[in-house]
Order: C-alpha cells, then structure tokens, then sequence
C-alpha cells in the first residue's frame, strides 16, 4: 500500500511536513516549543475534499460509478444479492463493502450491532490563509485529557482541531475552548469559520468484519488508530483489503470474507493492540511521555516510520513503554 501511495500525483498533495513542533502547557500556562526535525520519510497533507476527490476520479477511470447526493435509505439481502434503496431507485449487488464511516447506518443495517471501539471524538476547523511554514507541524498535549491540539499545515491554509481519544470520563470535555485559545496563537480567529465535529471509532480489539455477502471497512470497521487517531491510512488498507476479497468471492472462493476480517485483524489488529497500550500510558502520564520520548528526534523519526507503514507499533511500543514507567518513578 505504502508503494502505491508513493506513485500519487503532486496534485493530490497538499503539502509535505519535514518538521514536528511538540509543546505542553501545564494547566494553561505559557508552555515551549520544541522542534522536530524528521530525518526519514515527510509526513503527507491533504486537504479531504481534493484528495477524495482524486480518488473517487481514479475509481471512475477504472470503471466505477460514483452516485453523488444519493443517500442510502435501506437495504435488503434477496436471492443472492443485496437491494440498495435510495431516493434514484433501487440498485442491487452480490456483494456490498459498508464504508459509510463512524455516522452511517450501514453497519447496524448489517447486523454489527456490538462492534468493539472506543468513541472518541474530536472538532476541526480548516480556515483558508496565508500559511508561513507548510512544512511544520503543530501538537499541543497539555490542553486536553487524553488527546492534543493540532495545526497542520496546508498549501493554502490550516487544519486546526482538538481530539480526545481515550475515554476517561463520563461528562464530555469541551473541545471548542482549548481550540480557541490555541489558534489565537497562530492570530486565527476560528470562530469565524465552520468548526466540525465528527465521533471517532477507535479500535478496541479484533472482531467479525464480514458477515452475508458484505464486509465493514474504513471508520465503520472501527480500525481508527487508538494511539493517534490517524483514519486515512487505515480506510485505505482495508478499502483495498474488501476489494481483493470481494474478487475473490467473485470468482468462487466461499472463504474468501471470512479471510478478509482475519487479514485485517491480523494485519492491522494485532499491532493495533501495542498502539492500545501505548495510548493508554501516553494519555494517562502525558507530561512524562512528552519529556522521554515526544520531544526526541529518534522518538518522532520511529513516529514517523509507523504512520509511513515502515514500522510497527510493535517494534517500539515495549521500549516506550518501558521509557514511560521508568520515568513515573
């Protein structure tokens, strides 16, 4: 996937990040910047609606069919296929890949009705000005409980937002305030654009992805990295995966959905569980975890390489788990 990727166009691209600028603000109060500059692969930005865009016009040159404003009101399995009821008629299918995200109906419609996840959730605001670096990165850890604040850069603007992914509470924080005050540092007033909220479906364990001639896949599979809450990746890994296993079912292979949840959860699962267990000590002891390992170069360059697919969780959790405990005593 990693090499597919690579072989995108520039113009799908918005910008490339060469440089992180962690910080922590303890209880408010002016905090430091520290900069990060990545030795290895640049992180990738895009802006959401160009970059699906781009995908969805690369689908439709392989055959596709993209129907635009076309909500799907039901659905029902007949014979040996699925019906799609929507406001254009009635479509039908053997087989059906719910990708509708963590808001859609489909997975419920499907039968998933006790998926594993934990609900996180996080706000964002993408204002359109004049940008003095696209190359640094922005993260804040110290003005939410279990997440951070961001502002990454884009060719032509920002993508400002706050996150919590580690559920720590009954009472919902507010997000919009921490948001504010840190935006004003970049002198962007946020309240003058559309701010976006959207649940995060972050993973919590392996689970049946496939079920009567449909499989789950992107946020609706709950695959949303619990460390970093990072989406795209994850959507794109299985997108491919429901696609292989959908041809294969084509073709006759009967095991072939049931391979596809055990290839996901094998794949991306099992290292999804080291990220669980990062997450839980980084989120619980953030300012540790900001001074033994955020701040360091070789920490943010193996960050790096994890979010690029080059590395595993796997390969560096138990050393930052071990960084994290010996820094509580």
């Amino acid at each position: 996937m990693v090499g597919y990727l690579r072989k995108l166009p520039s113009g799908s691209i918005s910008t490339l990040v060469r440089s992180f600028l962690p910080k922590w603000t303890p209880h408010g109060s002016p905090g430091k910047w520290v900069e990060v500059t990545l030795r290895g692969e640049p992180i990738w930005m895009v802006r959401r609606v160009a970059f699906d865009r781009f995908i969805s016009q690369k689908a439709q040159e392989q055959g596709a069919t993209l129907y635009d404003r076309t909500p799907v009101r039901g659905i029902e399995f007949k014979g040996d296929r699925w019906q799609v009821a929507t406001p254009r008629g009635v479509f039908e299918g053997k087989y059906a890949i719910a990708a509708d995200g963590s808001k859609g109906p489909m997975a419920d419609w499907l039968g998933f009705r006790d998926r594993k996840r934990v609900l996180g959730g996080a706000i964002e605001v993408e204002p359109r000005l004049p940008v003095a670096q696209t190359n640094i990165a922005h993260f804040e850890f110290g003005l939410v409980n279990s997440g951070y604040v961001w502002n990454f850069p884009k060719a032509d603007g920002y993508s400002l937002g706050s996150g919590v992914f580690r559920k720590t509470q009954k009472k919902a924080q507010n997000l919009k305030t921490p948001l504010v005050n840190y935006s004003d540092g970049f002198e962007v007033n946020i309240n003058t654009y559309r701010c976006q909220g959207h649940p995060l479906f972050l993973w919590n364990g392996t689970q049946t992805l496939h079920t009567q001639n449909a499989v789950l896949a992107g946020e609706a599979a709950c695959v949303v990295d619990p460390f970093t809450a990072e989406g795209i990746r994850p959507s794109i890994f299985t997108g491919l995966k429901a696609s292989e296993a959908i041809d294969g079912a084509l073709a006759g292979d009967l095991d072939a959905l049931e391979r596809y949840t055990q290839v996901v959860n094998e794949e991306w699962g099992a290292d999804m569980a080291w990220a669980k267990r990062l997450a839980e000590a980084f989120y619980r002891f953030p300012l540790v975890a900001y001074k033994f390992g955020v701040k360091l170069p070789r920490s943010c360059d193996r960050m790096v390489q994890i979010l690029c697919g080059e590395a595993r969780y796997a390969d560096v959790a138990e050393r930052a788990l071990k960084k994290i405990s010996l820094g509580l005593v």
